[in-house]
């Protein structure tokens, strides 16, 4: 009998697995997939090494930085951030600038999105906290700022109206003081933007992940990928999950405690005792979002003119485009980089295209916004899909999914981690800081 079971190994199970070896615990990781770090592995592709959108780390605890110092040593790579948004055929900063977004329109313009602005925040106190995106984005940037940038580029990369998307999801956005925003009025210069410095693995964001997984094998913990957890019954004293792995094998692994970081839905299917019908049929009925990621390989060193540029614009199928050629020379071969592109897709409209309609589409989209690769230039291309890769992240369901972790999380087993709470934000600032946080909470 082991001390603890992890399914999935994303970032997430990987991270409660490495605390786990770190305390001397016994642990074994169940991963379907060949390889681990889930939505933030790498994809090696004909000498590219392609991330599934680039995860940049920007640690905010001594804890999370001591992490990847001991996962990574020199691989850990300092980088200046560049992400720019793209309206109107001009360029301004991500995250969104309310100043700067002022200042670019003339005298009357501004004075009207600012007026627009003060008048929203003036309401703020009769409107009480806000529910919504809408409410949040509104009460804070205007409405100017909402139906220009945030309502189009948010409802593009959820499928969810703003005013059925969570406030959580604006609620990391840092709107400019009113005082600025007179500034901005009055065509005063703002403050310059701060240098947006973030770390990044030399072999992309799959790195740390893998250097994790050495760790947990290192210390004596076990890593069974291309296995696929089927059940998890709950016992006198423990939990024991059945699953099946890539030769057809039945295995019954015992533990202390079970932590799950699947779909929250797909483990209440597999718990015995077996949830309510009415229960297990509600978790069924939420969505969930699925990612298609487009990679153009180019011979050049370069492609795009900032490291990534988001696409509020309905008309163009992606939400990003990234460049690898700014986060590590090592991830493309040299004179080379990677482009990304990716769409999210609630109903199939990506997912069941050709891989060859999908790159047609992606590169006649970027010629159009001025960053063609020729057919001289191109050297491949890669399209990847992910299932499963956010949460819904609407303001239904929030008591489904309030019943369903009733239901699981009790009796040695416990479901964490973005899909298993179903929490459509999460950094990887958060997954790391998962290992303490749940083993105290397991008295492991």
């Amino acid at each position: 009998m082991t001390d603890l079971v992890v399914i999935g190994a994303g970032a997430s199970g990987l991270s409660i697995a490495r605390e786990a070896v770190r305390r001397r615990r016994s642990v074994v990781v169940v991963e379907r997939d060949d390889a681990v770090g889930g939505l933030a592995r790498s994809l090696d592709v004909g000498g590219f090494r392609l991330d599934h959108v680039a995860h940049r780390w920007v640690p905010r605890t001594s804890f999370v930085q001591d992490v990847l110092r001991e996962t990574l040593g020199d691989d850990l790579q300092r980088r200046v951030r560049t992400h720019v948004i793209q309206l109107d055929g001009r360029y301004f900063r991500h995250p969104f600038s309310l100043t700067e977004f002022i200042a670019t329109h003339g005298p009357r313009r501004r004075w009207s999105i600012a007026g627009d602005v003060l008048a929203h925040r003036a309401l703020r106190r009769f409107r009480g906290s806000p529910v919504t995106f809408a409410d949040y984005v509104h009460s804070n940037f205007g409405s100017a700022a909402y139906r220009l940038y945030f309502g189009p580029h948010y409802e593009k990369t959820t499928g969810i109206r703003p005013d059925r998307l969570l406030a959580s999801y604006a609620e990391r956005f840092v709107g400019s003081d009113s005082r600025d925003v007179m500034r901005a009025a009055l065509g005063r210069a703002t403050a310059p933007a701060r240098e947006r410095a973030f770390l990044y693995p030399r072999l992309g964001s799959g790195q740390v992940w893998e250097r994790m997984a050495d760790f947990v094998r290192e210390g004596g913990g076990q890593l069974l990928p291309e296995t696929t957890a089927c059940e998890v019954e709950r016992r006198p004293g423990g939990c024991a999950v059945r699953a099946i792995d890539g030769e057809g094998r039945h295995l019954e692994l015992r533990a202390g405690a079970v932590v799950s970081t699947i779909p929250l839905p797909d483990l209440v299917s597999m718990v015995r005792p077996a949830a309510p019908e009415a229960l297990a049929a509600a978790g069924t009925s939420l969505r969930r979002l699925s990612l298609v990621c487009v990679y153009v390989l180019a011979r050049r060193a370069r492609v795009l003119p900032h490291d990534a540029i988001y696409y509020p614009d309905p008309g163009v199928d992606f939400y990003i485009l990234e460049d690898f050629s700014y986060l590590s020379p090592d991830v493309s071969p040299p004179g080379c980089t990677a482009v990304c592109a990716a769409m999210v897709d609630w109903d199939r409209r990506y997912w069941n295209r050709s891989d060859e309609d999908l790159v047609a589409t992606v590169r006649a989209q970027m010629a159009n916004a001025g960053h063609a690769i020729s057919d001289g230039e191109l050297a491949g291309t890669h399209v990847a899909r992910v299932a499963d890769a956010r949460p819904d992240p609407s303001t239904t369901g929030r008591d489904t999914v309030a019943a369903l972790l009733d239901f699981t999380n009790r009796d040695g087993l416990v479901s964490v981690g973005r899909q298993g709470t179903l929490t459509p934000l999460m950094t990887m600032d958060a997954a790391v800081e998962l290992g303490p946080r749940t083993l105290d909470a397991l008295r492991l």
